[in-house]
């Protein structure tokens, strides 16, 4: 029978380009946080659009890098946004 290891004397799991699987990948951490200012700019160009709609929480709905950043934005600031 097969014994296994706890997680912490487990070797850390590796991507395919070497990074520790589970870790903010930091090269694309710039761009990011660029994505974040600018979900900041359009919900501040919204409200000059409809002043009157409620921005208190957003919800953000991203594929593969936008994705990246909606959780990067929810992490953030978490009272600005709601999960569903």
């Amino acid at each position: 029978m097969a014994t296994s290891r706890s997680a912490a004397a487990r070797p850390a799991e590796r991507s395919a380009d070497g990074d520790k699987v589970g870790e903010p990948y930091v090269g694309r951490l710039p761009q990011i946080q660029r994505g974040v200012a600018n979900i900041h700019f359009a919900i501040n160009e919204m409200k000059k659009a409809q002043p009157n709609a409620d921005y208190e929480k957003v919800t953000m709905v991203g594929h593969s890098m936008g994705g990246d950043i909606t959780m990067y934005f929810a992490k953030q600031y978490p009272t600005r946004s709601r999960r569903s």
